[in-house]
């Protein structure tokens, strides 16, 4: 009987660390915005996805979106573009790596995004 309340203990604590991480938003805890380069590319996907997100939102401007898209799930892809933007930028030919992790992200982003901007533009 106390084995069964203690495995019952554990369920409820795992559950709700489990749930905890499940209910994480996607766009919440980037904090790369004021990183170099090389702070990116070490990042987890995670930081980098919110960090680009929050990039977007800036770009694209949050009370259109929220007004036109609906929720946040709708500006991922957006998200999603931007990251693989600033990864391509950072990750660049060998000879150019070195300068471009120099750049700050905020400073990387913003080339981005012109590309971003036509993506939103034509959906």
């Amino acid at each position: 009987m106390r084995a069964m309340a203690m495995s019952s203990t554990m369920v409820l604590i795992l559950s709700f660390f489990v749930s905890g991480t499940a209910n994480a938003q996607w766009y919440s805890g980037g904090t790369l915005h004021k990183a170099d380069g090389n702070e990116w590319v070490i990042a987890s996907r995670a930081d980098r996805l919110a960090t680009s997100a929050d990039l977007a939102i800036t770009i694209i401007g949050k009370s259109e979106i929220v007004r036109e898209l609906g929720s946040m799930d709708q500006v991922r892809p957006y998200a999603v573009e931007m990251m693989t933007c600033i990864d391509g930028m950072y990750n660049s030919a060998r000879e150019r790596q070195a300068i471009m992790r120099a750049k700050p992200v905020s400073e990387v982003g913003s080339s981005c995004a012109f590309y971003v901007q036509n993506m939103w533009r034509k959906r």
